[in-house]
């Protein structure tokens, strides 16, 4: 179990940037306003999720590790939303 939440950070780390950098090198400023927005939305899902498995690392209470849990699931289902929508807008153009 630990292994596939390393994996699948790791998977979201890596998943925001190469995004960033697809949009950045394929459109023109004038045409960032929605992709920039979404991107930005995802790159901040993907800093939620970090701080979740942090916060998850230092909780020693078992109340306190159900709300990490919760929390990095929130932030895990924000980045697929937000990452669907990168990736229906990327489609379109």
């Amino acid at each position: 179990m630990w292994q596939s939440r390393t994996e699948e950070r790791t998977h979201i780390s890596v998943g925001a940037t190469r995004w960033m950098q697809l949009f950045q090198l394929r459109r023109s400023p004038e045409e960032e306003s929605e992709e920039t927005k979404l991107l930005k939305a995802l790159y901040q899902a993907e800093k939620e999720y970090n701080v979740a498995v942090a916060y998850f690392r230092e909780a020693t209470e078992p109340e306190i590790i159900d709300e990490a849990i919760f929390r990095m699931e929130a932030a895990r289902r924000k980045y697929s939303y937000f990452l669907k929508r990168v990736r229906s807008c990327s489609s379109r153009n």
